[in-house]
């Protein structure tokens, strides 16, 4: 009977996780110095982000619009390394562009709240391509898929898009 009780929770359990979403968080690890001493910082610092999208393509400028950003929290950094977690859920549509973004991390004292008792660290980094993965979810439902092949075609490309063709080799 203990089997069946536990056969039927482990059943159960697999169900639950199929319908689990995935995390939209992104772990950002750092190292800290301090500018006078040169050595890692110990203890514990607020730490905030923001998130540029470079609308006009020509690399990061202050006047590039911040599309998402961090208030600045506290956390524990020792031997000068830190690790936080940004999390992007409800805001994954902010990586459904053509255009770079940037991020840039700000460092407080302890308990500051505000970017304004922080102070920036030098420019803002580009954003690579593993926080883009969060929008490839919504391609499971894009409302633009075309339909596919039928049996005995291929795609090729017309010049401006693919489209089904009866032609099986190549010509070119």
């Amino acid at each position: 009977m203990q089997n069946k009780i536990f056969l039927f929770l482990l059943i159960l359990s697999f169900i639950f996780l199929s319908f689990a979403d995935v995390p939209m968080t992104v772990n950002y690890q750092g190292k800290l110095f301090d500018s006078g001493t040169g050595g890692p910082i110990d203890g514990t610092r607020a730490i905030g982000y923001k998130l540029y999208e470079d609308t006009d393509d020509d690399g990061w400028e202050d006047t590039d619009p911040v599309v998402w950003s961090k208030t600045p929290a506290n956390v524990s950094i020792s031997e000068g390394l830190f690790s936080d977690e940004l999390d992007f859920t409800g805001s994954i549509s902010i990586f459904n562009t053509t255009h770079n973004l940037y991020l840039e991390v700000y460092v407080g004292p302890e308990d500051a709240t505000t970017f304004g008792e922080c102070v920036a660290m030098s420019s803002p980094e580009q954003f690579r391509s593993t926080p883009y993965a969060f929008y490839a979810q919504n391609a499971i439902n894009a409302a633009n898929l075309q339909s596919g092949t039928s049996a005995n075609q291929t795609l090729r490309w017309d010049g401006s898009q693919w489209v089904p063709s009866d032609a099986l080799t190549n010509d070119g």
